[in-house]
């Protein structure tokens, strides 16, 4: 299922944080959410646009180098660059206990 929120309020009304469909570290003014989850696989995936200056270091993660595996369900919008060699150049990558997250100037990608 693919959902797509205006910003972080209205993905928080819905319930995507409480059900873990977005993680709890997303600065309050995150907007352009869009995130996919599977229920039967509980996998799930999601982009979004960061505040302006907004630099993350999320709780649970430690940076990471290399290659990361793409997520297993797709969203529109999601870089291919991600996943292939010399995306630390282009992003900060983390390994989380629970997936994996990266960041851009502008962007944030959280999957699983």
């Amino acid at each position: 299922m693919q959902t797509q929120y205006r910003d972080l309020d209205e993905a928080r009304a819905a319930g995507a944080i409480q059900r873990g469909w977005l993680p709890a570290w997303l600065p309050a003014r995150t907007g352009a959410i869009t995130e996919a989850h599977d229920l039967d696989t509980n996998r799930r995936a999601a982009r979004f646009v960061l505040p302006d200056g907004a630099r993350i270091e999320p709780p649970g993660c430690a940076p990471a180098s290399g290659r990361l595996p793409s997520p297993a369900l797709a969203l529109p919008g999601w870089p291919a660059s991600l996943h292939q060699d010399g995306a630390a150049g282009r992003y900060r990558l983390y390994r989380c206990a629970d997936g994996y997250a990266a960041f851009d100037a502008n962007h944030g990608y959280v999957w699983n």
